[in-house]
């Protein structure tokens, strides 16, 4: 196995791991919030070290945007992610979260001018088709959630695309030497957001917030490098799909023997069509 597909492994196992710890966190009473804010605090702190012990780079537009954009976004999808993982489990969660992909592939091809390929717009058709059939998990009913099980799932849909629109966006800059800054700005940008959540809630972390907050930035900081190593050393064409539909399928096979997850027929024909949909649209 070649150091590029170590890196690729090693990231899909990393990205599940921390849908775990999100439900792990919960079950043990955690402040979503609070963990959220320690999380972001400590990927910050990591991807500022990074950045200035590197090339610097000036803070233009060009960063600051996509850096603002991506990290509202990251604080969003963390509170939507960790809410319907308690509801409906990491693997409906993970699946949904996944998907949120396609808005960056439909920017690319109308505001970008990229060609779509006939598997790429298979696969946007059956994303479209996997979501529907996603609600029909329906999750555990001693968590009250406002809302039904769909609004859950298109939140999660919605509000995660900001950060691949964000990536896409910045990719488009032509400067991945600046990452580590970009980085700092958007782990930046969702300490913000969770700061100002956590202060109109008007509560302090407590000390059972700080394991699993602490466990989660060296996690985003990890997956981030580990992709990049991925995308040095193997093509997108490889990366991407194996990133998304790997983390599907391990998010659900790991769901099954941790938390003792069941799907239903619908919802498990949801995560196998997601699947290949991820793979289609992340084809080249």
């Amino acid at each position: 196995m070649s150091l590029g597909y170590l890196y690729l492994a090693l990231q899909v196992t990393a990205s599940v791991i921390f849908g775990h710890i999100i439900n792990w966190s919960g079950r043990r009473r955690s402040n979503l919030v609070a963990v959220a804010t320690i999380n972001y605090f400590f990927a910050t702190l990591v991807s500022y070290l990074a950045n200035v012990s590197g090339r610097q780079f000036a803070l233009g537009p060009e960063i600051l945007l996509p850096g603002i954009v991506g990290g509202v976004s990251y604080a969003l999808s963390f509170f939507f992610y960790g809410q319907a993982i308690r509801r409906l489990g990491v693997s409906v969660a993970t699946t949904a979260m996944r998907l949120a992909t396609l808005p960056a592939v439909l920017a690319s091809v109308f505001y970008w001018q990229e060609q779509l390929s006939l598997l790429q717009f298979s696969g946007i058709a059956l994303a479209l088709l996997a979501l529907p059939l996603l609600t029909s998990h329906p999750g555990d009913k001693s968590v009250k959630l406002i809302g039904p099980t769909w609004v859950w799932l298109l939140s999660i849909f919605v509000v995660g695309s900001g950060g691949p629109l964000a990536a896409k966006a910045f990719q488009e800059t032509s400067i991945p030497e600046a990452k580590p800054l970009l980085l700092t700005v958007w782990f930046a940008a969702a300490l913000l957001c969770c700061l100002i959540a956590l202060v109109s809630q008007r509560v302090l972390p407590r000390w059972r917030d700080f394991p699993p907050g602490l466990v989660l930035g060296a996690l985003n900081v990890l997956i981030n490098l580990l992709l990049l190593g991925a995308l040095e050393r193997l093509p997108g064409a490889v990366v991407f799909p194996v990133s998304s539909a790997g983390g599907v399928l391990l998010a659900t096979v790991s769901s099954a023997f941790l938390w003792r997850e069941r799907l239903g027929r619908v919802a498990l024909s949801g995560v196998a069509i997601s699947v290949i949909a991820l793979v289609l649209i992340n084809s080249q």
